[in-house]
């Protein structure tokens, strides 16, 4: 009887404690073997690119983004990536994924094609797309974000069970007082 009561409360408190653990930011992601192997063929095609006269900068207009060679470097030695690293990644493939297969077509790269030499060294936007880790890259980044979410989740899930309440009804420690039909109106 004691040690079942034991293992109910070690239960319980690891569930507790689970909430200071949903903080993603000391997560680390190490890059695949595809990204890394695309982020140098990437840094291998910049001189191609260039004596091509294909300038290396950044996609959007303000320069914010930057031209992607740092990241390059990262992704190629497998430098494990913060969370809000990967968040940025997902960003710029969000905003810059249109662009980039406008650029496909325009310039006839087919699927073959897709992240190779041949592909980054005819237009800057390609081979920015590729230092950033290309399309390899962006299906890496949307699992590994996709997991993480669901983890956090699964994690939720469990503090509502200890907290006793029912889903979509937070996290069960506390109950709201708020109801609209009772606050007054100031005119």
């Amino acid at each position: 009887m004691r040690t079942t009561i034991r293992k109910i409360i070690r239960e319980q408190i690891d569930l507790f404690f689970e909430t200071f653990e949903m903080n993603n930011d000391k997560k680390k992601f190490t890059p695949t073997n595809e990204v890394s192997k695309t982020a140098q063929i990437a840094l291998n095609s910049i001189g191609i690119a260039k004596q091509n006269g294909i300038q290396v900068q950044s996609i959007d207009v303000e320069g914010n983004q930057g031209s992607g060679i740092l990241k390059a470097k990262q992704l190629s030695q497998k430098i494990q990536q913060s969370f809000a690293e990967m968040k940025k990644l997902k960003s710029f493939f969000k905003t810059n994924a249109q662009n980039v297969e406008e650029e496909r077509k325009k310039i006839g790269i087919i699927q073959q094609k897709k992240g190779t030499s041949d592909e980054m060294s005819k237009s800057n936007i390609l081979l920015v797309w590729n230092l950033h880790g290309g399309d390899v890259g962006k299906k890496w980044i949307e699992s590994v974000l996709l997991d993480t979410h669901k983890q956090g989740n699964k994690k939720k899930e469990r503090l509502r069970k200890i907290g006793g309440a029912y889903k979509n009804n937070g996290m069960g420690v506390f109950k709201t007082q708020f109801n609209p039909s009772q606050q007054r109106i100031n005119k």
